[in-house]
């Protein structure tokens, strides 16, 4: 959904639900890659990098959670 409003140039309500989206799906590593893109492309490369950040957390908390289970 978030990949339709960047194609169609609706940033500014992309900018407005984003927070809401990230809280919603804060687990899925998909969202964070979707924005961090976003803002490259845009040029906002400090956002784009503190959100790459937090894919790497949630890739790590997925793969701890699968390995506690051996």
């Amino acid at each position: 959904m978030m990949r339709l409003w960047i194609d169609n140039e609706k940033t500014e309500e992309l900018e407005i639900i984003k927070e809401i989206i990230l809280r919603k799906f804060k687990s899925r590593k998909e969202v964070y890659l979707v924005l961090c893109e976003y803002y490259v492309k845009r040029g906002a490369k400090e956002e784009g990098r503190s959100l790459r950040k937090r894919v790497k957390i949630c890739s790590s908390k997925r793969a701890s959670r699968y390995t506690e289970n051996f």
